[in-house]
């Protein structure tokens, strides 16, 4: 049985390198995007919107899924708050 895996940062730039990968193994990928929803012609990987620090805006989305991957960073900021949210 495939497993589903849920992605924060969707559509960062690391992600690409990850999801097809995990696509050609067999898994269901859904990526947490915050701000733009890429189509995908697999239809292993979907893209959903959603903001990383309100879980009600993606909550229904981790129904079924076995594993989170979080790639969804902030980096370079002087917000220590926001940092530890996100990170």
């Amino acid at each position: 049985m495939a497993k589903n895996i849920f992605i924060t940062g969707g559509t960062g730039k690391i992600r690409s390198f990850l999801i097809n990968d995990l696509a050609a193994k067999g898994y269901y990928l859904t990526l947490l995007s915050r701000t733009h929803l890429p189509h995908s012609p697999n239809p292993q990987i979907r893209y959903v919107k959603g903001d990383l620090l309100e879980a009600s805006s993606f909550g229904e989305y981790l129904v079924g899924v076995d594993t989170i991957v979080h790639m969804a960073a902030i980096t370079h900021t002087n917000n220590t708050n926001q940092y530890y949210q996100v990170n």
